[in-house]
Order: C-alpha cells, then structure tokens, then sequence
C-alpha cells in the first residue's frame, strides 16, 4: 500500500466528527492492506511506533524539526512562520511550502522502516544525524 494512500485516509479521518465514519474509514483502510501493513497502520493511528509494552523515545521534536524542514522547502522563515500559523501542522506546511506531495511511491512499510531508523538513533550528535536522515528521505 502506498504510504500516500494512508495519508489521505487520515487526512480524511482528521476532519471527520462521526466516530462512526471514522470507524468505517478505518475498516476499509485495513481491508485493502497486507497483515504487516495493518499492524504498522495501528501503531501509526495511535501515534506509536511499536506496542505500548516496548519503550522508545522517537525525541524529534516540532521545534526541532520545523527550522530543517523550512530550509529544505527553500521558503522565508517568514513565509514558513505564516503557512505554519494558518495551517497549525508540520506536515501540511511543509507540503504547502516544499510542493512534495503525499509521499509520492513511498510505501507505507517504507515509511515506517525509515521512521524506526530515525527513532534507533541515538547519542551525541543525535539530533543532526536525525535532521540529516530526515532531508536525505526527501532528496
């Protein structure tokens, strides 16, 4: 499944107030993917990368990441700051300003493989092996 396809199903999610609805989203968004992707999918609707009973610490931060993503989408720090103001998301700013949409032939297992990669690393320098790693995905 294409990661792009989950983005719009939890975009769609997101702006739905009928739990129900939601539910129905949900339902058919896991009958269209393989067992692995299910599981992968769950974990990102709760915000997780893995069950609750395996600590992680992703420590990627909106202030961390916002400035990195801003440089990438070569938009003014102002022209960000007022996109980020009026959409009040990281990720649709970023959208907005970079013009890359949806995670183009992305997967969603890729996705999540480069998501447990950014959260496995750790240590001094950490945060700028993350931003890197990060910028690198895009290119």
């Amino acid at each position: 499944m294409l990661f792009a396809s989950l983005v719009a199903v939890f975009e769609r999610i997101e702006h739905q107030s009928s739990r129900l609805e939601m539910m129905r989203e949900l339902s058919e968004l896991f009958l269209q993917s393989s067992p692995h992707e299910a599981q992968i999918i769950s974990y990102l609707s709760l915000g997780v990368l893995y069950p609750v009973f395996i600590s992680t610490a992703f420590n990627l931060a909106q202030k961390t990441l916002s400035p990195v993503l801003q440089e990438f989408s070569g938009v003014s720090h102002a022209e960000w700051a007022s996109n980020l103001e009026f959409s009040g998301d990281l990720g649709s700013t970023f959208e907005r300003s970079s013009g890359l949409l949806g995670g183009g032939e992305l997967t969603v297992v890729e996705a999540y493989d480069a998501l447990v990669e950014i959260e496995k690393v750790t240590g001094n320098g950490s945060k700028e092996k993350k931003n890197s790693f990060i910028i690198s995905s895009f290119e």
